[in-house]
């Protein structure tokens, strides 16, 4: 039960990491500042919790 709650966990943080993998391809494209590519990650994790808690339980 641990081995599969992890694996979960695992799973469902990977996408927070996703903006932060695609952050120097977004900088280069858009010329972003580093403030810029900051707040851009910091909305897309807010976005998952956000959608987190409004899931239907």
């Amino acid at each position: 039960m641990l081995a599969l709650l992890s694996l979960a966990e695992l799973l469902g943080m990977s996408l927070w990491f996703a903006g932060s993998a695609a952050a120097g391809q977004l900088r280069e494209q858009f010329s972003l500042s580093g403030g810029e590519v900051a707040a851009l990650t910091t909305a897309v994790q807010l976005g998952f919790v956000a959608r987190g808690h409004s899931s239907p339980r």
